[in-house]
């Protein structure tokens, strides 16, 4: 990777709007300063775009609009249909990433992509899936849902 690639697609400090006017940098939960490649933070707004249409709080919701999460509450965010790209394939787990960010992908979701390709797999492979939060805290944010789970392997 050059120096003008690493530039543009290395991780800086981005800022947004606040809506008042201002300019911030864009932080973490703690309040820290957050760097971020170009792909993490057009990650981030997609994640928000969904909030705003699906996830908000039955108090936040526009007229018409869905609140999902009767599972698990309603600040829970909808299983969500994608297309994923394997960045990383382990003895146990992989690693994929969507439009949302990093994917966890159980053994048994890579077994069953090697059976459907009829051989190995490797990062870059390209599949659909099912994705879900985990109900409780986790490394990755997003996993494969366990009853669909993947639906076409390309």
């Amino acid at each position: 990777m050059d120096e003008m690639e690493r530039d543009i697609n290395g991780p800086s400090y981005f800022t947004e709007d606040d809506g008042l006017g201002f300019s911030r940098v864009v932080r973490d939960a703690r309040g820290n300063a957050t760097m971020l490649t170009p792909e993490m933070l057009e990650q981030r707004v997609n994640l928000n775009e969904m909030w705003n249409e699906n996830c908000q709080r039955i108090e936040e919701n526009r007229p018409g609009g869905q609140i999902w999460g009767t599972v698990r509450g309603a600040e829970s965010v909808p299983d969500t249909y994608c297309t994923l790209e394997f960045v990383s394939i382990g003895e146990k787990f992989g690693l994929a990433k969507c439009d949302y960010g990093s994917v966890y992908v159980p053994k048994s979701a890579i077994k069953h992509i090697k059976n459907v390709l009829s051989g190995e797999i490797e990062v870059g492979q390209m599949f659909d899936a099912w994705i879900s939060q985990p109900g409780h805290q986790s490394k990755y944010n997003w996993r494969i849902e366990q009853s669909i789970g993947v639906t076409e392997v390309y």
